[in-house]
């Protein structure tokens, strides 16, 4: 029973801090609406002129606009209150949503806008979530920064399953004009910065920064330069960029192959659906317990060695069941891999500059995605075009191993080096053993002396 207890407190120790059960709940509602208004914007675009489907430039721009807005992002989160940006990235997607419905409602809307409000809610979720994810560290001690921030993707987590269940009910329950329904959504951004408001704004004096803000540009540069010539850090950004290649690749060959085999994508069995949600549910809470600054570097090793076994599940896999938990485990071992690596970039990392870290490590994972897709659609630079699913998966599982490999053998070699003066892995780190109080060296060595003065010529002296 205290073992069980222990385990407990281990995984929700950041939730014995009133302000991060605060947070959390800030967190979950500001993730619930974006699902809903991506499926809505579908919907009603569908409904204006069906070509809006098919038009590739919102998706496009959201992808470039994040890529390049994301590292002053986090920037802005080093330099600025991430309490404000918090509450005015807030404050922001509930007028973007509430202007869509009152345009609806008094059919003012256009495919134009509507795009334009899709892309500007995207931007500024991005924003959001670079200000949210740092806040935690001003929230926790810094030995349960890996707690806060496992807890901080698993409130992420129930802020899209509260989204799809509300989705559900929208589309099947309630049958309400599309404005009426953009509007109640607006609501939840603007209760979360209602709760975000009783949070503390002021930051610990680790994370205060440490000159008076210059430019965004000059700051962008330290942070890079600060990447750059950290071995770790630079060692987990080039990382990311495997983690985003490898895991978006998995999912869209797993996806071709099912629709390969059976024509549509398919879910499997009743029993083998609950079963795979409650392993989702489960491993972000075992991670919470086990997740710290020595567990991490095996707990990657394994996450991306598991990418890799799901890749190749995916290629030899002949049923519906199996394509399916190939899909699973391929992408919730590259989802925990990511956080691990994030865990770990944060740990060593100076508090100051942790905004700039996290955003050039998301900049990586978005810019592998990105280049493998562009690779794919411009003649195979990543994998040969012409290969099938099977075969691309295959290569890609080769890669996740390569990559877990040399992650391993590259992150041991780091151990000898010092952790980063301030931050977390130097807290986390084990003190060296107190040295002998002055007093008592003094008193030792007096005694020495006098002993080695007074010994017989037949004896040893005193040692």
């Amino acid at each position: 029973m205290n073992a069980l207890q222990n385990a407990l407190q281990a995984a929700f120790a950041s939730f014995a801090l009133r302000d991060f059960r605060l947070l959390w709940l800030v967190v979950c509602l500001s993730a619930a609406p974006l699902i809903v208004a991506s499926s809505l914007d579908l919907t009603l675009g569908f409904e204006l002129n069906e070509s809006y489907l098919s038009a590739t430039w919102p998706s496009t721009l959201i992808v470039v606009g994040g890529l390049a807005i994301v590292p002053f992002c986090g920037v802005l989160a080093d330099r600025c209150s991430r309490k404000r940006l918090v509450v005015a990235a807030l404050c922001a997607s509930a007028a973007a949503l509430a202007a869509t419905g009152a345009l609806t409602l008094l059919d003012a809307i256009t495919l134009d806008i509507l795009a334009a409000l899709s892309v500007a809610l995207a931007l500024v979720a991005v924003l959001l979530a670079s200000a949210r994810d740092v806040w935690v560290a001003n929230l926790v001690p810094q030995r349960m920064l890996p707690n806060g921030l496992v807890h901080s993707s698993i409130a992420v987590g129930f802020g899209v399953l509260a989204g799809t269940l509300l989705l559900w009910a929208i589309a099947t329950e309630w049958r309400a004009d599309f404005g009426w329904k953009y509007l109640i959504i607006a609501a939840f951004p603007l209760i979360a910065a209602a709760l975000a408001l009783r949070l503390p704004s002021a930051a610990p004096p680790a994370a205060l920064p440490a000159a008076p803000p210059t430019g965004l540009l000059r700051e962008l540069r330290a942070g890079i330069g600060y990447l750059a010539g950290d071995r770790r850090l630079r060692l987990l950004w080039a990382f990311m960029l495997l983690l985003g290649a490898c895991g978006e690749g998995a999912q869209q060959f797993i996806d071709s192959q099912i629709l390969v085999e059976f024509g549509s994508l398919r879910f499997g069995s009743i029993e083998l659906v609950i079963g795979l949600a409650a392993a989702s549910f489960a491993l972000p809470f075992a991670l919470a317990g086990l997740l710290s600054g020595q567990l991490a570097p095996s707990l990657l090793l394994s996450f991306t060695v598991l990418l890799a076994a799901g890749c190749w599940l995916g290629a030899a896999a002949t049923t519906e069941d199996a394509l399916v938990v190939s899909r699973f485990t391929a992408s919730t071992a590259a989802g925990a891999a990511v956080l691990i690596a994030i865990v770990l970039a944060l740990l060593n990392a100076r508090p100051q500059y942790y905004g700039r870290v996290l955003s050039l490590l998301i900049a990586a994972l978005s810019l592998g995605a990105a280049v493998q897709e562009l690779a794919l659609e411009a003649g195979g630079i990543w994998i040969p075009a012409e290969f099938d699913p099977p075969a691309a998966l295959w290569t890609l599982g080769a890669i996740a191993l390569g990559g877990a490999v040399w992650i391993w053998s590259t992150w041991r070699r780091t151990r000898g080096l010092p952790p980063e003066p301030g931050s977390a892995a130097e807290a986390l780190s084990p003190a060296p053993p107190p040295a002998a109080a002055p007093a008592v060296a003094a008193s030792l060595a007096a005694v020495a002396v006098s002993r080695g003065q007074h010994t017989p010529d037949n004896e040893t002296p005193y040692q």
